[in-house]
């Protein structure tokens, strides 16, 4: 026994008897297990002290539930005056049904809602309120993660913005890098790298840093040359300078290609950097030192990769959050949160079954719930992330081009707010615990437990007796500060009352000093003793100090929190994020260095920046240092062992009575396997469990069996005993208590198992006790602890010698009456057991009911089948009813179309397409449906050459149908020409692949370059764009244009053949007579791309930026709808009359396609940041018939 808990043992004994005589102590152990162990545990506890038993044991280990009764007991122990006092209490918990504290404690079943609905809302007001303050300190980890991200994007696209001149961007390019030394293979990486996110550039950070410590690794020695080593730098120097050298050559005579030198030279100089290190660092570390660090900082350099790669996906996720869903936004965020708490409110149910399936069900269910929280994780920050993109990468887009201005500003806003209060409000620590579940949780225990020890709260002394008819009217609702009281001045063993030892998990999942420690585990024991004394792991004992000993409601609800993101050796990521995003968070964060409770070497001063927020994602993500440092997350003490019994076996106690009320259905036993584990690996105890023998003549023989006996529905014990043999060669008993029922239980037990199959068994999530089901483990703890005798339990203390034999799990004889040494009949107990060793523990109509419990659940559950199917194949029946009358409708549509193509000219077949279309256009394209155009390719073309037929006709001759079909505001959207927004949101903020239209690519005037690009854009344009991409086939032949007429002939010189000499041509435009002006050219089809595309270069010199051509149909065709009707004459649209003079200066410069002459129309829409803006209109070239 520790020399703390021997004192602490001896002042008791004195106090209670007058002397410490000097045995062995005495434990009880009340395991956990939520209300239902506290509840069987009070009824133990009852027949122990009815017959004077309960003192005659020093201490008491309480986890969890089993803790709500043991700080019971000991804060009635602790407001003892003297020795009489705490008889009393014994003598109260004797009768505990007449007992006020008795009366309290049953009247507190639903201890965590007593009031009823008021009790309801203030915890649902309550956790609703912390959900919020958790989940807006997760936005602002994420907005912060977001808002480098969102710079990063901002440098990188505005840098390639700068750098590329998208204008020489070939149309059609193959993705790929053929050959890095030649321009347009710049240009196609340009291409190729922009389809991935942004982030991933700063990938050839780690892929050199691995190249350079393999070669490090590979030019260890272990025999050191720093002559060789230095030979080598020379030969790899060398080799380098020949590449420069011959490279060139290469390239210039024999068309090699570029890239080979280039990655020579960086291989070598990976080499060079290499051996460098290894010659330096040589010095002071061994070959095998020198490997193994190099190793370790290539799983780094993976590790960083690795977290490259996540961010760059959590950039591309939040982007098409941010732009390419925005209307979802909010939903996905709301489902998100939904999501979450559904999954987590499926875990407790399945944690709380501690039995494990068969095979690796258990554990293949727990990585999958854990991979679903990862993966929710992950979604919750691109969501936080596309909310931060919105407010500061969207503003970028502009109607006239990009303006990266706007988004640094917002960036920089939001930065400075978010920044501001995640820095101010960082030394927080304590948020942590304000914003979880704990403050509810202690504040319900210390009401419905500790409540129960307080005089003024009951209104008389606990122990007084009440009448159950006329129960004193006491106010549940009330806060009293006498309830609860500070671990150091907790002290129910000064007056004989017994050592009260709660115990709490400590989670670590890692160690930050690389230090070994029991991963599989995942958890240390932490045991609070009165006093403020503690013990942690395997250190010793220590006495806290301060408000960092916390108080004894805060331990008792912290040894229960069963439902935390860390759970001992359960703990998983994604299960500790799903914990969080729920709100489900029971644990503590406690700071052993406040309490002077600080394991050696640990980490004691830790950094205080932004310390809320790092320890709120370390709680997310379930990763806790433990020992490693001053701040532990505490949870329940279950997590780490659940009986309690082993702090017992570290006192090496004589007899250890351990209340087994752990959830454990099919009675595995799960709780006691984990007991014997530890105890054999921590302790070198070693446990054997026993089984009476068939021919022992013990009067208390037919109260025990063996492990299988306590499962067996064929056997009446409820108690096994184990012998144990502790490191000093000293032994020990335990005496196992399992709920179970058996034949002889009162009426009202065997019913209401009868109603309830999983009694006594049933499951920790329930946390609300009704009248009948905490009567019932009441009842149940009363009756099996009736076997517990004073001189049982003393024989037991005493090895029971000759009645017990190793239990070797075969069956076990059924027990007989054993008559008594003098030759009398068999004492109560041997009767009973004789009269009922043959009985079944179920008796008939309990297994009636359970059976008529499962074909109910059977039949309800193919009920909820049946209706399920009934639904689903109702969706079926209306969606292919959808589909018929689409593809009906669809079908009446081209017979229309197919009688408008074989007569171009008759109005009746244009009149009767157009009002087929109408109709089927408002019946199934209304608002909030989907577009059934989109669904079929040729829809638009029959939408085209409809609007075409009709607008043939002149306006006064048109059908109603025609005239209907053609007005913009029918009101039918899927009949309206697609509506490309002037600069569409996009990734890297422009496509460089040219296959996007010119208008939705934020073409625009260019802003001034850096000059660290300059050249960089000088080496992209020294290709035309107008020459032909390699690979691509030659353009088609048509007849030159001239940029400008040719030059009249000088004075005094006559024509050749005599004509009159033509006027003089107009003088040519102005150089900058289109600068600042944005030419947009729109087409159909590629019959006249060719013509369109010489045109640019011209336009140019004008000072037009000039975009890529845009072709209008496939531009439509893509969107699923129709293209814009069109001018029959080469048009030029100009919003603003400050712009008419450029308009004419490009049809000065540009003769027409159709030999049509050129029209100029205004059309001042937009507002100003368009009014520089002209479109070019290329009419069609075929009829209705063209593409």
């Amino acid at each position: 026994m520790d020399e703390a808990i021997r004192k602490l043992v001896t002042a008791r004994r004195e106090a209670l008897s007058g002397a410490d005589d000097g045995r062995r102590p005495w434990g009880l152990a009340l395991s956990g297990g939520g209300i239902r162990s506290a509840t069987f545990c009070l009824g133990l506890l009852k027949s122990l002290a009815a017959r004077r038993q309960l003192l005659e044991f020093d201490l008491v280990s309480t986890v969890s539930g089993g803790g709500y009764i043991g700080a019971t007991l000991g804060r009635l122990c602790t407001n003892a005056k003297s020795a009489e006092e705490v008889r009393e209490i014994e003598r109260a918990f004797g009768d505990v049904d007449r007992a006020r504290f008795g009366w309290w404690l049953r009247g507190n079943g639903r201890y965590l809602i007593p009031g009823g609905l008021r009790d309801t809302l203030f915890a649902g007001a309550l956790y609703l309120r912390n959900l919020l303050g958790t989940h807006i300190e997760i936005a602002i980890a994420a907005s912060l993660i977001g808002m480098v991200l969102a710079a990063i994007n901002l440098v990188l696209w505005d840098s390639v913005f700068r750098a590329v001149d998208l204008n020489s961007v070939p149309p059609d390019s193959v993705v790929g890098v053929s050959d890095l030394g030649s321009v347009h293979s710049l240009r196609l990486l340009v291409q190729w790298a922009t389809q991935w996110p942004t982030l991933w550039f700063t990938l050839v950070g780690p892929f050199i840093a691995s190249i350079v410590l393999a070669c490090a690794y590979w030019s260890v020695r272990d025999r050191r040359s720093t002559v060789s080593m230095l030979l080598q730098v020379g030969m790899w120097c060398a080799l380098a300078a020949g590449a420069c050298w011959v490279g060139p050559q290469l390239v210039r005579h024999y068309s090699g290609p570029g890239w080979p030198a280039p990655a020579f030279v960086g291989f070598a100089s990976c080499w060079v950097l290499a051996l460098l290190w290894v010659l330096w660092r040589s010095r002071k570390r061994s070959p095998a030192q020198l490997r193994n660090d190099l190793t370790d900082a290539l799983a780094s350099v993976i590790n960083t990769a690795l977290l490259i790669v996540m961010l760059g996906l959590l950039d591309r996720v939040g982007w098409w959050i941010a732009a390419e869903s925005q209307d979802m936004r909010a939903s996905y965020g709301a489902a998100l949160l939904l999501v979450a708490a559904a999954l987590r409110g499926v875990l407790p149910m399945m944690l709380s079954q501690k039995q494990q399936a068969p095979g690796i069900g258990k554990t293949l269910m727990l990585s999958i719930a854990s991979l679903a929280g990862l993966l929710l994780a992950f979604c919750l920050a691109a969501w936080w992330v596309g909310v931060v993109y919105a407010a500061t990468l969207l503003p970028v887009f502009t109607p006239s081009g990009l303006d990266f201005s706007r988004g640094w500003v917002w960036l920089g806003t939001i930065f400075v707010i978010v920044f501001s209060y995640a820095l101010v409000t960082g030394r927080n620590f304590g948020f942590l615990n304000v914003s979880s579940l704990h403050m509810f949780y202690k504040a319900r225990i210390v009401r419905g437990y500790l409540g129960a020890a307080n005089a003024r709260r009951l209104g008389a002394s606990p122990t007084e007796q009440v009448s159950g008819l006329e129960p004193p009217q006491v106010p549940v609702g009330e806060v009293d500060p006498q309830d609860d009281i500070s671990q150091l001045h907790y002290a129910p063993h000064l007056h004989g009352g017994p050592v009260h030892l709660a115990n709490v998990c400590i989670n670590q999942t890692h160690d930050t000093k690389q230090k070994l420690f029991n991963r599989d585990r995942r958890s240390l024991p932490l045991t609070i003793g009165p006093q403020g004394w503690m013990q942690a792991g395997g250190a010793g004992w220590a006495q806290a100090r301060g408000d960092g000993a916390l108080t004894l409601g805060a331990w008792t609800a912290i040894s229960g929190a069963a439902f935390a993101p860390g759970l001992g050796r359960l703990t998983k990521r994604g299960i500790a994020a799903l914990s969080v995003f729920a709100g489900l968070r029971l644990g503590y964060w406690w700071n052993s260095a406040e309490a002077g409770i600080v394991q050696r070497g640990a980490a004691v001063h830790g950094s205080p920046l932004l310390m809320k927020t790092r320890f709120m994602l370390l709680e997310c993500f379930g990763v806790f240092p433990g020992s490693s440092s001053a701040n532990w997350y505490l949870s329940d003490g279950g997590h780490f062992e659940n009986t309690g019994a082993y702090t017992l076996l570290r006192q090496e106690a004589a007899l250890i009575v351990v209340a087994d009320c752990g959830a454990d259905p099919d009675y595995r036993f799960c709780d006691l396997e984990i007991l014997i584990r530890r105890a054999r690996i921590d302790l070198n105890a070693e446990i054997t469990f026993m089984k009476p023998r068939p021919d022992a003549d013990w009067a208390h023989l037919g109260a025990f069996g063996s492990l299988n006996d306590l499962a067996s529905t064929q056997s009446q014990a409820c108690l096994a005993l184990a012998q144990v043999r502790y490191a000093s060669g000293a032994t020990g008993q335990i005496v196992l208590v399992k709920p179970n029922v058996s034949a002889a239980l009162p009426v009202d037990l065997v019913n209401f198992k009868a109603a309830n199959p999983l009694f006594p068994q049933q499951p920790t999530t329930d946390q609300f006790f009704d009248e009948a089901q905490w009567e019932s483990y009441f009842r149940l703890g009363a009756e099996i602890g009736t076997r517990l005798e004073g001189d049982m339990l003393a024989q037991v203390a005493a090895g029971a010698p000759g009645m017990f034999v190793p239990d070797d799990g075969q069956p076990q004889p059924i027990m007989k009456a054993a008559p008594t040494g003098d030759g009398k009949a068999p004492d109560k107990d041997s009767a009973t057991a004789a009269a009922v060793g043959s009985m079944s523990r179920l008796q008939a109509r309990v297994m009636r009911a359970g059976a008529v419990t499962a074909s109910v659940g059977i039949g309800t559950a193919a009920t909820f089948a049946v209706a399920a199917w009934q639904g689903i194949d109702s969706w079926r029946a209306q969606r292919a009813e959808t589909e018929k009358a689409e593809n009906s409708s669809f079908k009446e549509l081209t017979e229309h179309w197919a009688r408008l193509q074989a007569s171009a000219s008759n109005s009746e077949a244009s009149a009767q397409l157009a009002a087929e279309l109408l109709r089927t256009g408002d019946l199934l394209c209304r608002e909030g449906r989907d577009n059934f155009m989109a669904k079929f390719r040729l829809s638009v073309r029959i939408v085209d050459d409809a609007k075409q037929a009709c607008a043939r006709a002149p306006a006064e001759q048109r059908t109603p149908a025609c005239a209907r079909l053609l007005d913009a505001g029918n009101g039918i959207d899927c009949l309206q020409p697609a509506q490309a927004p002037p600069c569409a949101p996009r990734y890297w903020a422009r496509d460089y692949t040219g296959q996007v239209g010119s208008k939705q690519n934020c073409s625009g005037i260019l802003p001034a370059p850096w000059p660290a690009v300059v050249w960089l854009r000088d080496r992209i344009r020294d290709v035309g764009p107008d020459e032909v991409p390699i690979g691509s086939a030659p353009p088609a032949a048509g007849p030159a244009v001239q940029p400008y007429p040719n030059a009249a002939p000088g004075p005094g010189v006559e024509p050749s053949n005599g004509t009159e000499a033509p006027p003089p041509p107009p003088p040519p435009p102005a150089a900058d007579i289109c600068a600042g002006t944005v030419v947009y050219i729109q087409l159909y089809g590629p019959a006249l791309r060719d013509r369109a595309r010489s045109w640019r270069g011209p336009w140019r010199t004008l000072g037009a930026s000039v975009p890529p051509l845009e072709d209008v149909l496939s531009t439509s065709r893509r969107a699923g709808r129709s293209p814009p009707v069109g001018h029959p004459e080469p048009t030029i649209i100009i919003r603003d009359e400050k712009t008419r003079p450029c308009a004419e200066a490009l049809i000065q410069t540009a003769a027409s396609p159709t030999g049509q002459p050129w029209a100029i129309k205004l059309r001042p829409q937009g507002g100003a940041e368009t009014k520089n803006n002209i479109e070019v209109w290329l009419p069609r070239t075929g009829g209705p018939l063209a593409n």
